[in-house]
């Protein structure tokens, strides 16, 4: 699997893209990608965690809300990160200081 993130304003992380394998899905890799992206957020002390996906795409979706992301409301003020594209849904996970 692979996963790429970015910082686009301070303290906002952007996971730009994740992708498994077809023969690793269900094997907690995107579990692993996830957490991974999570742990760098952390690192980098961002406050949040967005990202964008398709709404069709049910697996990757539950893939998220398992982590704790969730639908970002769109009077959230986070609509500056061309967010919820035309079948895209935009979600949020909240980091804390108190860890996962």
């Amino acid at each position: 699997g692979m996963v790429s993130a970015m910082d686009k304003v301070e303290r906002v992380v952007v996971l730009i893209s994740l992708w498994v394998a077809p023969w690793a899905r269900g094997t907690g890799t995107g579990d692993r990608l996830v957490e991974a992206v999570k742990e760098w957020a952390r690192n980098q002390s961002a406050s949040k965690v967005v990202l964008e996906v398709r709404r069709a795409n049910a697996r990757a979706i539950a893939l998220y809300e398992r982590h704790r992301f969730r639908v970002l409301d769109p009077a959230s003020g986070l609509d500056h990160f061309d967010l919820s594209c035309e079948g895209e849904l935009a979600m949020v996970y909240e980091l804390s200081n108190k860890g996962f």
